[in-house]
């Protein structure tokens, strides 16, 4: 069986409250659907049945609608025994206006007239209980549901009130059960702890910490509580409220509803707790056994350390982890600094997320799937000294940043920028930063996987990038916002050319567009020779500057024979001194012939025998 109001009556409902207009149910609907499934929902978007399916249409009596409160109103149909014969397996409420406002589908069922001697019928009674914010206002009903069904209202309201009275007696005006319902501020919001208490007699209990919203500040604050009608029953209903004096009040159902002040909020947000709580924790009966009294055997009054045995504790007490005294005992807040300090938790994580202190320790982010930033609790006095060990699982290209919260820094490469970065970027599998922070905003780093230099050219026995932050070293254009710390090295460098002077700067740094990117040194493919720096073997050569090829000065021996007259007249001849021509004949070196060539074998570059390996820039 399932119920609903239709998308049809809830446009109508919307456009009603607009209008500030009363919105009339006139009548109920009975037919019978061909193949209809009670199991199934409503379909909210279905239309009125067919006439040829409609078995019955009843108008409703205007003292058969009633509210049960402010938000629940309900409509009857009571169909008398003279009425039938008819089956029907939907109901359906419709408007004065002909919009069908719910529906209802119920197993197939049979409505019979009385036809003495020979078919004894039956009554027919169906309610449609429809439930929506401000449900009494909008449709006008001001009789109470009670009014036309057979009801124990006022036997059950007397029983309601009779038990209200017995808990006002015990707990009072209101009794809040320790901490319970306490107004705290965490992280800038206000909210209520979980606990239970009593109003007028009223049970209340929140079983989670419930935000409060404020409208604005100093201002006080109210707990509102009520016993209110539900469905067939009455139930506690309660709700935080602001505001200056709250009174006692009746609502539009005649409810009644009383108001207690919990607390009182100032200009700067300090709270003053006006709760009048007791530290009750346990059973009633236990509690009471605690209390101080005077009668026999009863000692709480008068009890001493001797009395439970700890006669030899001392009085004093400090928070200070720093004491050093026997005659003086630490605090729960000591105990908690202490263990925060060396608490170690292992969390995992695959996707953003902010830390807490709860999660200090070792913290493995696996950015398989997508890019993402781990973001440092704020490392401020609450926080105090705090160690995370954040350790990179993957091996993917993703960008896996871990963040300071906003206005802290963590201090590394502080001889680029003194205070430091606000991110730091893990790159590789088993990359890792160990942090501390100092309870000032600030992060420290304490070790790291790779401590080598930001900057420096290293060179690998492998193609694949070692974890710890390398990159190629390529000439590639890096952009300033995601890599800050590599862009001051840059700018310190000494090897800092803007792009149209990069020609013969290779191995240096630029400045990119200007304004957003920079670029890397290129040294793929490159001898590395040490900077000259005023030996006077390579003069005026500027770090990171490239040099061309070149042969130094040399020369070569040439043998030749020295022989006789040649016969005169003229001789031509192709040698490696020349091409001559002798006449008169004179006496010369016979030399050779022979033409020069480079050997197809020659390179078009000198050097030495060498091995090539991967060049890596270390980018953090």
């Amino acid at each position: 069986m399932g119920a609903s109001i239709t998308f049809a009556g809830a446009d109508l409902i919307a456009q009603k409250v607009a209008a500030k207009q009363t919105l009339n149910v006139a009548r109920f609907i009975f037919a019978n659907v061909p193949g209809l499934d009670a199991s199934l929902p409503v379909d909210r978007s279905a239309a009125k049945p067919p006439a040829a399916q409609i078995v019955y249409v009843h108008d409703l009596a205007e003292d058969n609608a009633g509210y049960v409160n402010p938000n629940q109103v309900v409509y009857s149909a009571q169909i008398g025994s003279d009425i039938g014969d008819w089956d029907f397996n939907w109901i359906g409420l419709e408007t004065d206006g002909g919009v069908l406002f719910a529906a209802s589908s119920v197993a197939l069922q049979q409505k019979r007239r009385n036809i003495p001697p020979m078919q004894v019928g039956n009554n027919l009674t169906r309610n449609f209980l429809v439930a929506f914010d401000g449900a009494q206002a909008l449709t006008g009903i001001t009789i109470d549901a009670s009014t036309w069904q057979h009801d124990f209202t006022v036997r059950l309201g007397g029983i309601d009130e009779r038990e209200r009275l017995s808990n006002r007696d015990m707990f009072g005006r209101a009794c809040f059960f320790g901490s319970s319902l306490q107004l705290e501020k965490v992280n800038d919001v206000f909210q209520a702890k979980a606990g239970r208490a009593f109003v007028e007699g009223i049970r209340i209990e929140g079983s989670v910490s419930l935000p409060v919203v404020l409208p604005a500040l100093p201002t006080s604050v109210w707990l509102d509580v009520a016993l209110q009608r539900e469905l067939n029953d009455v139930v506690s209903s309660w709700q935080i409220v602001a505001g200056a004096d709250k009174a006692d009040y009746q609502d539009s159902a005649f409810t009644r509803h009383y108001c207690v002040p919990i607390a009182d909020i100032s200009a700067a947000g300090v709270i003053t707790d006006r709760r009048p709580s007791e530290p009750i924790s346990d059973a009633l009966v236990r509690h009471f056994a605690a209390r101080n009294g005077d009668y026999e055997h009863l000692r709480a009054r008068a009890t001493t350390k001797v009395d439970v045995g700890l006669g030899n504790l001392p009085n004093a007490k400090s928070d200070a982890l720093e004491d050093n005294d026997s005659e003086v005992l630490a605090t729960s807040k000591a105990v908690s600094s202490l263990y925060k300090s060396i608490c170690i938790q292992v969390s995992s994580l695959t996707q953003g997320k902010t830390l807490t202190a709860a999660q200090r320790g070792l913290v493995v982010a696996d950015a398989t799937a997508a890019s993402f930033a781990v973001t440092l609790p704020a490392a401020d006095a609450s926080l105090g000294v705090v160690d995370f060990v954040v350790r990179r699982a993957d091996n993917s290209a993703n960008r896996l940043v871990v963040q300071a919260a906003p206005g802290d820094r963590i201090k590394f490469h502080t001889h680029l920028n003194a205070v430091g970065y606000p991110f730091l970027v893990l790159m590789g599998s088993g990359d890792w930063w160990h942090l501390r922070s100092d309870g000032a905003g600030n992060w420290w780093p304490i070790g790291r996987l790779d401590a080598t230099p930001v900057g420096r050219p290293v060179v690998e026995t492998t193609s694949i990038f070692q974890p710890g932050g390398y990159g190629a070293l390529n000439g590639a254009l890096f952009q300033r916002a995601e890599w800050p710390w590599l862009w001051d090295h840059a700018q310190k460098s000494g090897l800092l050319v803007t792009e149209s002077a990069r020609g013969g700067m290779e191995g240096g740094w630029t400045t990119g567009d200007g304004a957003q990117t920079f670029r890397v040194p290129e040294a793929r493919a490159e001898w590395l020779r040490i900077l000259d720096e005023g030996r006077g073997i390579d003069s005026g050569r500027r770090a990171g500057s490239t040099q061309a090829g070149a042969v130094v000065d040399h020369y070569h021996n040439v043998t030749y024979l020295v022989g006789n007259q040649l016969p005169t007249g003229n001789q031509t001849g192709n040698g490696i001194l020349s091409t001559f021509t002798s006449t008169p004949p004179v006496n010369f070196a016979n030399v050779s012939n022979g033409v020069g060539n480079v050997s197809n074998g020659a390179s078009s570059e000198n050097r030495v025998r060498n091995i090539a390996y991967p060049g890596r820039l270390k980018l953090i």
